[in-house]
């Protein structure tokens, strides 16, 4: 098993309460982040109308070994503050996991602080294959994808 870390901040010009929206609705990321984020299905919603757990495919085009992943994930709300994302496991004994951690603060004017956080643990690549900064890379990507995304017309 491999560990990947990585994370990103950067101050979005959009309320939080306009960046909690569009980080919330996981079925949209492909929408603003296609480059990464190939599709997405919600298979269950919260009673706010909410994703709660959704289906989808990512794509990592600078992965040493695989570059398409299915998964199955949980996603946490809490509103307008921060989004958790977090992979489910296929079975019991399934080790591999994803989490991603959208946090959000007003920052000055009308503008919103977001840091991410990524975190994964992955079996499919070998020991010896180095990944310094790989998750850093990923987290830069989904953090500036948002950011356009938000970035107002």
């Amino acid at each position: 098993m491999k560990e990947i870390r990585g994370s990103a901040s950067a101050v979005a010009r959009a309320t939080p309460e306009s960046c909690f929206s569009l980080l919330a609705a996981v079925d949209r990321y492909g929408d603003w982040n296609g480059y990464l984020v190939r599709e997405v299905e919600v298979i269950e919603r919260k009673e706010d109308d909410w994703p709660a757990r959704a289906r989808g495919a990512i794509y990592v085009k600078h992965s040493p070994v695989m570059k398409h992943f299915e998964l199955t994930v949980a996603v946490r709300a809490e509103p307008p503050r921060a989004v958790y994302i977090t992979r489910i496991p296929n079975e019991p004994s399934d080790r591999e996991a994803l989490e991603l951690a959208w946090r959000l603060a007003p920052a000055r004017g009308r503008a919103t602080r977001i840091n991410l956080e990524l975190q994964a643990v992955v079996s499919f690549v070998p020991g010896f294959i180095p990944l310094g900064g790989v998750g850093n890379m990923i987290a830069d990507t989904l953090l500036e994808a948002a950011t356009e995304a938000l970035a107002p017309a």
